[in-house]
């Protein structure tokens, strides 16, 4: 579990009104979403990724954008942003 990735979740959940829609997954509820087989979503990767949904669709930029200033990964898609450690 990465507490800083959790912090941070929490601390942009907040700013922009964001919502986690995905953090551990078992394997099967990855199979489920159509994750990826090494998916840092899964408990036995340490849950090292978390996705957030903003309230407004235009924030995912915002939230993309400081989530890689503190130096993680980050996937804009239609509804959410990806975030996860660094590879």
């Amino acid at each position: 579990m990465n507490i800083e990735l959790l912090q941070l979740a929490e601390h942009l959940g907040v700013k922009y009104r964001a919502r986690v829609t995905s953090w551990g997954r078992t394997k099967a509820g990855n199979d489920e979403v159509g994750g990826t087989p090494n998916s840092w979503h899964l408990w036995s990767r340490g849950a090292n990724a978390i996705d957030l949904k903003p309230d407004n669709p235009i924030d995912r930029v915002g939230i993309a954008m400081e989530a890689r200033g503190k130096g993680y990964q980050a996937v804009v898609y239609e509804y959410s942003v990806h975030i996860e450690v660094p590879w």
